[in-house]
This record gives structure tokens, C-alpha cells and sequence, in this order.
């Protein structure tokens, strides 16, 4: 697994409750439970995938779908528990794959954005 792959790995896994830090140095990233006061300044949090973000990429990937498929995904996105009833719209349809593919490709792009800071 290279660099890129477990940050892009830390990015989709992350939030709130459950942070991934990364010592640009090394080019290490841990949990930040593994941390103690000693590394101080050392490391720095690796971005996370907020609920907002996650609803527009799910626009975004309904607006590239076909005409037939697009009304059916914007029905979940419009139901209570969108980003549930979205999941589910994109496994009954078949759409696994493509949408697992655009989530990564998404999370790369903005890993490699927040890399370039270091």
C-alpha cells in the first residue's frame, strides 16, 4: 500500500470520534489515541470527510448519471436519511463499483490538495 493509498484509506475512515494524524516527516500516520504529549508539533490531523461533503459528491455522481437513474437517487437524496437511503438506492441499482470508484477518486484529489501543504 503506498503513502497516498493509506492517507486516501484515513480520509474515507475518518471523523469526529475516530482522527488519523500524520507526521509529514516520516511520512508516518497513526491514530491519534497512539499519540502522547511528547510528540508535540510533530504531527498534523488528515483531513476527514464531513456529512456535507459526502451529500454534494452524491449529487455530483447523480448528476452524471442516466436520465432513467438520475430521479431515483435524487428521491433518496430527499428522504430522510439521505446518505442511507442513497447507499441503498446505488446497491439496488448496480452502481456499487462506479460509486465506491468516484468516493475514492474524490478523497484523492483532496489528499493530494492538503500534501501539497507539506
Amino acid at each position: 500500500m503506498t503513502k497516498l493509498d493509506a492517507l486516501i484509506d484515513a480520509y474515507l475512515a475518518g471523523d469526529t470520534l475516530f482522527r488519523f494524524v500524520y507526521k509529514p516527516a516520516t511520512e508516518e500516520l497513526f491514530l491519534e489515541d497512539e499519540l502522547d504529549e511528547s510528540d508535540n508539533g510533530q504531527f498534523v490531523y488528515v483531513p476527514f470527510k464531513d456529512a456535507r461533503e459526502l451529500y454534494l459528491e452524491m449529487a455530483d455522481f447523480t448528476n452524471r448519471q442516466a436520465h432513467d437513474i438520475e430521479p431515483v437517487l435524487y428521491a433518496a437524496l430527499c428522504s430522510p436519511s439521505p446518505i442511507d437511503k442513497f447507499e441503498e438506492k446505488v446497491h439496488e441499482i448496480g452502481l456499487d463499483d462506479s460509486w465506491q470508484a468516484c468516493k475514492r477518486d474524490y478523497a484523492a484529489r483532496h489528499v493530494k490538495n492538503w500534501l501539497s501543504q507539506f
